[in-house]
Parts: C-alpha cells; sequence; structure tokens
C-alpha cells in the first residue's frame, strides 16, 4: 500500500467484516439474495439482526479496503 486515506462520513456504516455463530446466522435467515450490487444487503442484515435481538458489536479499529477490478455485478 502506496497510500492510506480515511473515508469520511461513514460512521454509521455497517458491513465490512462480520464475525457471526453459525446456529445465529443460519436462524436468521444467512444472506438476502435478491440485492443487487454491494452494500444495501449490509444494513439489511443488520436490522434483521436487530430484529431477532442479536447483540452487535462495533469495532474501534480501522477496516481496511483491498482494490480490486469492477466486475458485472457492481454499482
Amino acid at each position: 500500500m502506496n497510500s492510506l486515506y480515511m473515508v469520511e462520513g461513514v460512521i454509521g456504516a455497517v458491513g465490512g467484516a462480520i464475525f457471526v455463530q453459525t446456529n445465529k446466522y443460519l436462524q436468521a435467515g444467512m444472506e438476502n439474495e435478491d440485492f443487487y450490487g454491494w452494500g444495501l444487503e449490509d444494513g439489511e442484515r443488520h436490522y434483521r439482526w436487530l430484529s431477532f435481538g442479536y447483540r452487535i458489536y462495533r469495532s474501534e479499529g480501522c477496516l481496511f479496503h483491498l482494490s480490486h477490478p469492477r466486475d458485472q455485478n457492481r454499482m
């Protein structure tokens, strides 16, 4: 990595990297495959898991995105 930069305005963002117990993941219905592109499914999963009463913990650390070529499913 030659340079790092901070993306502004994503304080309330959900997603990125998740860790979940397999039984809880299955109980909540796994992933919603009705989404096209990226990002919106993270918010849907977040609110669905809250409706199941799951605890959601946000790490204080940084999350890095590794650049990659666009594919046909990218908006």
